[in-house]
């Protein structure tokens, strides 16, 4: 008794091996979804009280984003102005130092040059042969 197997049953026989491996691991996939959403309906379930009132306090949460996100911003507005205005108040300050010394400077030159004038017009006194 000679069974003969042509290549069209051989590969019908191949095909229908790798429909039923799909088989199988598709059904091992539903399984595990299907353990999967359970789970998660279970937890929804347990935290169904939490859930709702964070979704209640939701509104009153962007309302305080919304506001504090406002009030930065004005305070960054100032904390700007501030620096700015500290940043002038240095160079005023930088410039009044500058010109203190240059004042003080001229001042103390010209304190030297009378000095040296009042040189010039006194009595240098002589040399004594003892000396």
């Amino acid at each position: 008794m000679f069974v003969s197997i042509t290549l069209h049953d051989l590969g019908l026989i191949i095909l229908f091996l790798i429909c039923v491996v799909l088989g199988v691991f598709l059904f091992i996939l539903i399984k595990n979804l299907n353990s999967a959403i359970i789970t998660i309906k279970n937890i929804l379930n347990s935290n169904k009280d939490n859930i709702d009132n964070t979704l209640n306090d939701l509104p009153t949460i962007s309302k305080n984003i919304a506001e504090i996100t406002d009030t930065t911003k004005d305070e960054l507005k100032s904390v700007q102005n501030t620096i700015h205005s500290l940043s002038e108040t240095a160079d005023m300050t930088a410039a009044a130092a500058n010109t203190i010394k240059n004042d003080f400077a001229g001042k103390v030159k010209t304190v030297f040059e009378i000095i040296d004038l009042i040189k010039k017009f006194w009595p240098k006194e002589k040399k004594t042969e003892s000396e």
